[in-house]
């Protein structure tokens, strides 16, 4: 198997996954952080909430999910 193969079926397992997820009534919600990355500090700081939501509504769009 190809590395292209191999990605591809990645992507189609990640598609199916989220298929379920609908399914069992799952939405975009379900796909937020719990509030704790957003408020406590790590090392690395706290996630940044818009910086966040820019990337999970990038990501729908560049996995051709509706959000």
């Amino acid at each position: 198997m190809c590395v292209e193969d191999m990605l591809k079926v990645g992507s189609d397992v990640i598609n199916l996954a989220r298929e379920i997820n609908l399914k069992l009534d799952l939405k975009k919600e379900d796909d937020y952080l719990p509030e704790f990355f957003f408020n406590v500090p790590t090392e690395n700081g706290v996630v940044d909430r818009k910086s966040f939501e820019k990337m999970l509504k990038e990501y729908y769009k560049l996995r051709g999910w509706h959000e």
